[in-house]
């Protein structure tokens, strides 16, 4: 098992997991994905890189998500729990 964890910046961190965000991802890497996370949602993400497939190439779809469910349809398949830190 691979744990991600994921910080947040803000005082209402629970709350930033429930913002809902939008995303066409087609053929990205998970290096590709995370950073558009982070960049739709306002969240900072920290990993060990060497254990987290990077590289691995994926495609993901959604329209008004929570962050938390984005996060769990993505990482869950490759194996990859996470947390909130």
């Amino acid at each position: 098992m691979i744990v991600f964890f994921l910080f947040l910046t803000g005082v209402l961190q629970a709350q930033n997991l429930e913002k809902k965000i939008s995303l066409d991802l087609n053929n990205v890497t998970l290096k590709e994905a995370l950073s558009e996370i982070s960049h739709s949602g306002g969240v900072h993400f920290s990993y060990n890189p060497s254990k987290i497939p990077l590289d691995k190439k994926l495609s993901y779809s959604c329209t008004k998500k929570s962050i938390r469910i984005v996060l769990n349809e993505l990482l869950h398949p490759l194996g990859v729990k996470w947390s909130l830190v």
